[in-house]
This record gives C-alpha cells, sequence and structure tokens, in this order.
C-alpha cells in the first residue's frame, strides 16, 4: 500500500502544478541514502514503515508503468483495485497480475526494486524513445477539466468508496 500511496500523492502533485512524478522520484534517489538500500518487498520488522518502503516502491511503479506502457499499467491498477477492494493482497499476486496484463513476467523488475539489496539505479524517462509516456501519468490524468474533480472513469478516482463502511465494521 505504502507504494501506491506515495506513486500517487507524486501524481497529485504533478496534477496540480507541483514537481512531475519523474522530477519527485528524481529528487527522492537524489536524496537517497542507505535506507533505500533496504528490500521494500521484504524490508524486515526494523524497516517496516522506513523509506525504501515508501519512496522505493513508488519508484518501481514508475519503472513498472514504463516497461508495460501507460495504457495496460492503467489497466493493471483498476484491476487490481477492483479485484482487492476491502480485501488483503500481496506483492506477489500484484507482480503476476502486472505480468498476466503485460503478456510477460515482470519479476526481473520486481527482483531489482523490491526485493535487491541496493536501490537501482536511476534511468531518466526519454520521451523521444517512448512516446507512449508523453503527458501526464498516474493520477494527473485521473483529474476532471477543472483539476479538483476526480474523472469517473480513471481507476483511483472512486477507490475510497471501495468498501462500504458497514461491511469493514463487520469484520
Amino acid at each position: 500500500n505504502e507504494g501506491p500511496a506515495v506513486y500517487f500523492q507524486w501524481s497529485w502533485a504533478e496534477s496540480i502544478g507541483g514537481p512531475t512524478l519523474e522530477e519527485s522520484a528524481r529528487i527522492s534517489w537524489d536524496a537517497a541514502d542507505e535506507s533505500m538500500d533496504v528490500p521494500p518487498g521484504d524490508p524486515g520488522e526494523d524497516q517496516m514503515f522506513g523509506r525504501a518502503v515508501y519512496e522505493r516502491s513508488a519508484m518501481f511503479l514508475i519503472e513498472l508503468e514504463r516497461l508495460m506502457g501507460t495504457e495496460p499499467f492503467e489497466l493493471l491498477l483498476r484491476t487490481w483495485l477492483e479485484e482487492h477492494a476491502g480485501g488483503n493482497a500481496t506483492t506477489a499476486g500484484f507482480v503476476a497480475l502486472a505480468g498476466d496484463v503485460h503478456g510477460a513476467p515482470v519479476t526481473a523488475l520486481s527482483d531489482l526494486w523490491l526485493f535487491g539489496d541496493e536501490l537501482p539505479e536511476r534511468r531518466d524517462r526519454d520521451l523521444a524513445a517512448a512516446p507512449h509516456l508523453r503527458g501526464r501519468i498516474g493520477v494527473a490524468r485521473a483529474v476532471g477539466p477543472d483539476r479538483r474533480r476526480p474523472r469517473d472513469d480513471h481507476p483511483v478516482a472512486h477507490a475510497h468508496r471501495a468498501a462500504e463502511p458497514v461491511a469493514l465494521l463487520e469484520r
């Protein structure tokens, strides 16, 4: 949950005129210290709420979108949210679904970013080489024309309404 939360936070910042998603990732990467060398997929008890769990996981999502392309990545997010609304999920399940949506395994990328012992090297986005990544990504695309209300068709637009409050209380 922490990686997507930071990813969406960075995306939202971009949508309201703040740093782009790439700039936020670059700022985080440039300020990295040994705490970012903790594998966020298995941080251990001492680092469960450490910086890598939040920011390195968000960087993984940026790299995953770069690998998959924007439309398949958005399909992945939408599918993940629909399948796990109000329930539990695992990193392995997310990686498996990403591979299914992508049509090829993404484990090399997830192993590097989520389970590797060191923060991977940052790659700047090359928009000339990857035209499908031009424009705003993530939550930045989720806002409507007035930049305040979410589009109804975006996967994160109504994630906060995924589970009924009463059902959560009954569990």
